[in-house]
């Protein structure tokens, strides 16, 4: 949690209450952590960090899509603003793929 703050930090990114997921609760078995928050802004945030050694592809970006849209259907709240932090290579289409639904996407996460 303490890199995901620093990393935070170092965007710019400031949180009031920032909260980890468990991804079993939503029915996902991928290794991703979640976060939700609320920032200095009071916009409510869904954070997802992704870490692996292979290239992050399209078929990732739309596991992602639709873990999120589960947690929001038994949150019953919808974010304001969702990002993607990734440690890994981010395939192109993948990329486009998620700024169509207006993810927010960062590919220098450590």
């Amino acid at each position: 949690m303490r890199q995901i703050i620093e990393f935070l930090n170092t965007k710019d990114l400031h949180f009031k209450v920032l909260n980890r997921l468990n991804p079993k609760d939503y029915g996902s078995r991928k290794q991703v952590l979640i976060y939700e928050g609320i920032d200095l802004n009071s916009n409510f945030w869904l954070i997802f960090v992704y870490s692996s050694k292979s290239r992050f592809i399209q078929k990732n970006s739309s596991e992602i899509m639709e873990l999120s849209d589960r947690i929001i259907k038994q949150m019953g709240h919808n974010y304001k603003i969702k990002a993607l932090f990734i440690s890994s290579p981010l395939c192109s289409k993948a990329h486009s793929h998620l700024n169509i639904s207006q993810w927010r996407v960062f590919n220098d996460f450590v």
